[in-house]
C-alpha cells in the first residue's frame, strides 16, 4: 500500500505562538501509543490517532533557545514534557502508551535539490537495535539504531519500498513510500502496535502552514 504524507492528515493547529523574524527551531507529535493521544499547551490542543493514520504531525516552528512545555494524554496516563529547540533543529516528541515520551532530535546538514532525504527513527523503547533494509535484495540502509535515535542520508529520487527489523525479528511490512521526489524529505518510523510487536509508519514530511 502506497501511503500518503502522513503529516498531510494531521489537523494544523498552532500549539505555540511564533512569527516572522522570529528565530525558530521546528517541533512535531508522533502518536506510538497504539492509540489516539492528545497534546495541550493551554490555549491549544491536538489530537493525533484518532482517525486511525494521523500518527504524525507536522513540523511547528517555535522560537528557539526558549523552553517549551505541553501535556501529553495517552490511554494510559499523562505527562509533562518540557523542550528547548535549537536554532533550526527539528524534534520529534513521540507518545508513548503511558503518556511519557521520547525525544528524538535532529538537525539535517545536507541539502540537495536533486535527492531525496530520508530519516529513520526509533520511537519503540523497547527496540534496541533497529534497522532499515530497502528493495529487494533487502539493502541494509540504517543500523544499530538505539531508542529515541535517529538516523539520516540523501538518496537518489526514485520507488522506496522498505522493511525494518528490531534486532533479528522482522516487522510487519513492507512500506511502501511510492516514488521519492527530489528535495523531499521523508519519515520512517517504528513505533510499537500495542499487542507486544511493532509496525512501520511514514511519509513525508510537512511544515504547518497558517493563513
Amino acid at each position: 500500500m502506497i501511503l500518503a504524507p502522513l503529516a498531510a492528515r494531521a489537523e494544523e493547529i498552532r500549539l505555540y505562538p511564533t512569527g516572522p523574524g522570529v528565530i525558530s527551531g521546528y517541533v512535531r507529535f508522533l502518536d506510538a501509543a497504539a492509540a489516539p493521544v492528545s497534546v495541550s499547551t493551554g490555549p491549544a490542543s491536538l489530537s493525533l490517532g484518532d482517525g486511525g493514520d494521523n500518527l504524525i504531525g507536522r513540523f511547528q516552528a517555535v522560537p528557539a533557545r526558549a523552553a517549551q512545555r505541553a501535556t501529553l494524554t495517552a490511554p494510559g496516563g499523562s505527562s509533562v514534557v518540557e523542550v528547548t529547540v535549537e536554532p533550526d533543529e527539528f524534534v520529534t516528541i513521540a507518545i508513548l502508551a503511558d503518556g511519557k515520551s521520547l525525544v528524538i532530535r535532529d538537525k539535517p546538514q545536507d541539502f540537495n535539490a536533486l535527492k531525496a532525504d530520508i530519516a529513520f527513527l526509533n520511537a519503540d523503547p523497547a527496540c534496541v537495535d533497529a534497522k532499515l533494509r530497502a528493495g529487494v535484495k533487502k539493502v541494509v540502509v540504517f543500523d544499530k539504531i538505539a531508542p529515541g535515535g535517529i538516523a539520516r542520508r540523501l538518496v537518489n529520487p526514485a520507488a522506496a519500498v522498505v522493511e525494518a527489523a528490531c534486532g533479528d525479528v522482522d516487522i510487519a511490512g513492507p512500506l511502501d513510500l511510492g516514488t521519492l521526489e527530489p528535495a523531499g524529505r521523508y519519515s520512517i518510523v517504528i513505533v510499537p502496535d500495542g499487542a507486544g510487536g511493532r509496525r512501520l509508519i511514514g511519509g513525508r514530511d510537512e511544515r504547518a502552514n497558517y493563513n
